[in-house]
């Protein structure tokens, strides 16, 4: 998994340009793998974890529109066929 890992992790930093790119990993209820990428910008605390607690919350301040997530998925995407 390392190679996709690294290739979406760049494809996110080429089209989104956040400071970093955090990977995390959760499976509670269900024994199976979802890998969540999430991008860091300048206006969000260094630290990961703070940043997944309130990602999730209503008042998040770095909540966007369906539409705002649907053009970062489209230039994630891309980056992805540009490194095919």
């Amino acid at each position: 998994m390392g190679p996709l890992i690294e290739k979406v992790s760049n494809a996110m930093m080429n089209a989104l340009a956040p400071e970093r790119v955090y990977l995390c990993s959760f499976g509670e209820v269900v024994k199976h793998v979802h890998l969540y990428f999430v991008p860091r910008y300048p206006n969000m605390p260094p630290a990961g974890h703070s940043i997944l607690v309130r990602t999730g919350s209503e008042d998040s301040p770095w909540g966007c529109d369906d539409e705002t997530a649907a053009d970062a998925a489209s230039r994630v995407r891309t980056e992805l066929l540009k490194e095919n």
